[in-house]
């Protein structure tokens, strides 16, 4: 494992520092210490940093590869990078140096307690392989194959140990469907202080940017960051036996897609998706449904309404009757048309009801050829008498 060669390298722009200033001298601490206590101290390749006060508080983090087979390769990867970061990024306040074989950042800005994505991994660099497998029909069949070697090989990295365990994974497929047959080398790692939802959630990310920035068919990639990373490649990076397998898989038959996301694998039993004429007819018929729901309605409010009429009619009727009664309503009926047009007729209406005691059976003299006739005594007139069903006169 080369360990001394940078595959990439940023520096910040949040300033410059002077030479042998406080925060040089905070820098050196820093880095010291990281190397020291990822080897030596702890043993499991990982350590982090924090330095001085402000303004020359220095932040730092320090990784080693997951497979590094031993603390000295790990020590000289991390001693190599505190020297090459004055030549890297001369004077910067912040620097982030990747390795083959580890990570190295410092800063002025406390990148160690982020915990929104994507900051919480970056910086972040992705390398691309431009070679491609042959045939180039079968690209998008090999890239499937890729993401779905990588996720295992995420899932199970995410899955190892919190700390101080290391949280990194190796894996390996065989993809038959190129000439020659092609074997997939895999590796995802995050920081050992991230928790199991931590890793899988920035694991899941740097994979989103791997799958939307590959070459289609590359036979290698890689995306770094500070806090996880993943890669693969079609020949063997890493030291030691891979920890997921995916044994003989076949070719799957070419897809051509304009996506270059990992398609999900398909269920045992998928159910038929709805056909856009069956989604018509469900429309229509819960159309039609509430139509007639609305149009029952309708016709019962109607029914009630027309019921309410003439229930109101007969009330009406009814406290009709009970003013007139029904043996006297035709001789009220001729009363008022005599009264409108005879001109012997010398009473109010309402005088004669009043004479009349409504025309009771107690003021009846008789009944003969002109109708019913009463009688009724007062102070002027002592008598008088009317034809309640003739053309009248006294």
């Amino acid at each position: 494992m080369a360990t001394g060669d940078t595959y990439a390298t940023v520096c910040g722009k949040t300033g410059k520092y002077k030479a042998n200033s406080t925060y040089q001298q905070n820098v050196q601490s820093v880095t010291k210490y990281l190397f020291n206590e990822a080897t030596f101290s702890g043993g499991n390749g990982f350590a982090t940093r924090t330095e001085g006060t402000d303004p020359d508080r220095v932040y730092g983090l320090g990784i080693c590869r997951g497979d590094t087979p031993d603390n000295v390769t790990c020590y000289e990867c991390l001693s190599s990078a505190s020297v090459e970061a004055s030549t890297l990024c001369p004077d910067d306040k912040d620097a982030t140096l990747f390795y083959d074989g580890c990570t190295v950042r410092f800063s002025d800005q406390d990148f160690l307690s982020f915990s929104f994505w994507p900051w919480y991994n970056e910086p972040e660099v992705v390398l691309n392989n431009t070679n491609t497998v042959n045939p180039a029909a079968v690209a998008s069949s090999f890239d499937v194959l890729v993401d779905t070697l990588m996720n295992k090989t995420a899932e199970h990295a995410a899955a190892a140990s919190d700390a101080p365990q290391k949280k990194v994974a190796t894996g390996e497929a065989l993809f038959d469907g190129s000439d020659p047959q092609t074997k997939i080398y895999s590796l995802a790692q995050c920081t050992p202080d991230l928790t199991y939802g931590g890793c899988k959630n920035c694991l899941r990310f740097v994979m989103d940017e791997m799958a939307l920035t590959r070459v289609p068919g590359a036979q290698g990639q890689r995306v770094a960051g500070v806090r996880c990373n993943v890669r693969f490649e079609v020949y063997p990076f890493y030291i030691g036996e891979a920890m997921v397998r995916i044994e003989g898989t076949p070719a799957p038959s070419p897809a051509p897609s304009k996506s270059r996301l990992a398609a999900p694998p398909a269920p045992p039993n998928p159910a038929s998706p709805p056909s856009k004429g069956g989604i018509k007819n469900k429309i229509w018929l819960v159309a039609v449904s509430v139509s007639l729901v609305l149009l029952l309605c309708c016709i019962l409010l109607a029914i009630i309404w027309t019921q309410s009429r003439r229930l109101h009619k007969r009330i009406l009727r009814s406290q009709s009757q009970e003013v007139f009664p029904p043996s006297t309503e035709e001789a009220i009926m001729l009363w008022r048309m005599e009264e409108g047009r005879s001109e012997l007729s010398m009473f109010e209406f309402s005088q004669v009801i009043d004479a009349t005691n409504n025309f009771s059976e107690g003021n009846k003299l008789g009944e003969g050829g002109f109708g019913r006739v009463y009688k009724r005594f007062e102070r002027k007139v002592s008598s008088f008498a009317y034809g309640g069903g003739g053309h009248g006169g006294m």
